[in-house]
């Protein structure tokens, strides 16, 4: 780094470090502080001192032409000086310790920031996101509440939430039963979000949802959405699996259909919602792709793959990826006749 300071007299466009050595704070500071004069557009760093973040100098807010910032391990804390990165078109955060003010003010001022990842970072009361122009979103943190601005742009989301690492305590959204000013949780997702093309949920934020659902609220409208993957759902839990069905039925032009189990008993919600009014007459008419993984019970997701098959036109495959129940499975599926002539399914055992 010295001899890049010492001869290198034209820009520096894309910086990378892995800080793997921990190098001394003060050379940091000196290096960022070089390359924010030299027209930096790309700034990777990641810092590996799990006992202590590094707090990046006030110098790197004020980057007129940074269009990524990755940030690992770093405290960040915006200088009073800043007035926006109006390049910044992507923006990862891993690690990061950040106050919801602070990150709420940072993509505010970001307006052509189009993809934002936002993993374990904190710490988080409310997470609020606004900005329009937002296309990519991915979460993967601890937070008590979160709230998604008018995003017309935003195609494709993957929402994990973190519950509190606390032995026999209960998270905190679970406790307060709130969601930053709306009456419902499932507004958040839907009211700003229509646009959505493909939407991953999982970890504890299929609860968060399913705090205030009931079989006449619990109602989205992705009329775009074209890919759903919903990650560890609990079968045996009632309103977690009326949520994903009024996912799943709020996506008229749905394309592929993943679904993880989570640690759950035996799911009877499952039959006993297909034969109610939550899909009694849907049908899946672009439905082409379903995968289910990671099950015990045979039945329960047998019931609703038989509707899948029965409901699904134009499915070309079905995967199942289960633990020892294939040929249960495939004698039940078997007695189905499917509405394509061209599904096929494919059976994989753990």
């Amino acid at each position: 780094m010295n001899q890049v300071q010492s001869h290198h007299s034209g820009p520096i466009e894309k910086f990378k470090l892995a800080a793997y050595c921990r190098p001394n704070y003060n050379d940091l500071d000196q290096w960022i502080h070089f390359l924010t004069t030299k027209g930096i557009k790309e700034f990777n760093l990641r810092y590996f001192d799990f006992c202590k973040h590094y707090k990046l100098p006030s110098c790197l807010f004020s980057c007129p032409r940074l269009s990524h910032l990755m940030l690992y391990g770093c405290v960040f804390e915006l200088s009073a000086s800043f007035e926006g990165f109006y390049n910044l078109a992507c923006l990862e955060l891993i690690q990061v310790s950040i106050n919801g003010g602070t990150l709420e003010n940072l993509i505010l001022n970001c307006p052509v920031l189009e993809r934002l990842t936002l993993l374990k970072i904190g710490p988080l009361t409310c997470l609020k996101i606004i900005n329009q122009n937002l296309k990519y979103l991915r979460i993967n943190s601890e937070f008590e509440d979160i709230y998604v601005g008018n995003s017309p742009l935003l195609a494709t989301v993957d929402i994990c939430l973190i519950p509190e690492k606390r032995i026999g305590s209960t998270p905190q959204f679970l406790k307060k039963g709130r969601a930053y000013n709306l009456e419902t949780n499932v507004d958040l997702v839907s009211d700003h979000l229509s646009g959505l093309k493909r939407l991953t949920l999982s970890g504890s934020f299929l609860e968060f949802l399913a705090m205030n659902c009931t079989p006449k609220r619990c109602h989205f409208v992705f009329p775009h959405l074209v890919a759903v993957h919903l990650k560890e759902v609990r079968f045996d839990s009632l309103h977690e699996v009326l949520v994903s069905l009024s996912i799943i039925r709020s996506a008229p032009n749905i394309e592929e259909l993943h679904i993880s189990v989570g640690c759950s008993h035996y799911g009877r919600q499952w039959v006993e919602l297909l034969q109610a009014e939550c899909l009694s007459e849907y049908y899946f008419e672009r439905l082409s792709v379903v995968r289910m993984v990671g099950f015990l019970e045979a039945h329960f997701v047998c019931e609703f793959m038989k509707f899948v098959l029965a409901r699904s036109p134009v499915l070309e495959r079905m995967t199942t990826v289960n633990y020892g129940y294939q040929n249960t499975l495939k004698s039940l599926l078997q007695q189905v006749e499917p509405a394509s002539e061209h599904a096929k399914v494919e059976y994989f055992t753990l």
